[in-house]
């Protein structure tokens, strides 16, 4: 039995799942554009619709499990229910990798609630992998704020932080 057939045993135990279904969930691709959006009723997810996320830990996942790094941005699809992160998992794909999809463990993630557009007001130079180097004038989406001496920004698959006062919301 595999380790994502025993998940999703574990997940929805009442639920009759084949082996051949589950299997391909592995080979899920991302929508064509035009294509017709569907719902994985056996994950009980709706990949008809996403939404970003950011992971506060890194994960090492197996068969069927995301693995990511600490601050990654995720693409993740809401339950059917309507709620966006409930439970354990979730399902969803790294933004940097959207054909490559797997479950998710819901402790390691934050839901990103809102991106705000900000430019940044000085050049600043990064002194660590968790900074972002900015230019005067760049244009920034801040994720969030509740530190009042660093911000959050997305930086196409990651969140990195930039001093709060280089950068003023637009």
């Amino acid at each position: 039995m595999t380790n994502l057939r025993m998940l999703n045993l574990w997940l929805y135990p009442k639920a009759d799942i084949d082996p051949e279904s589950i299997a391909s969930l592995q080979d899920a691709r991302p929508l064509e554009s035009g294509a017709e959006a569907t719902e994985d009723t056996l994950m009980g997810f709706d990949t008809s619709r996403q939404l970003y996320c950011r992971t506060l830990y890194p994960f090492a996942g197996e068969e069927g499990v995301l693995s990511f790094d600490e601050n990654s941005i995720l693409l993740i699809h809401p339950k059917l229910s309507g709620v966006s992160i409930e439970g354990d998992w979730t399902y969803g794909s790294l933004a940097s990798i959207p054909e490559q999809k797997g479950l998710i463990p819901t402790a390691y993630v934050a839901l990103v609630e809102s991106v705000v557009a900000a430019e940044a007001l000085y050049d600043y130079e990064a002194t660590s992998p968790e900074e972002a180097t900015i230019s005067e004038g760049e244009m920034l989406q801040v994720v969030d704020q509740s530190d009042e001496n660093w911000w959050l920004i997305m930086r196409s698959d990651k969140c990195l932080l930039v001093p709060a006062n280089y950068v003023a919301v637009a």
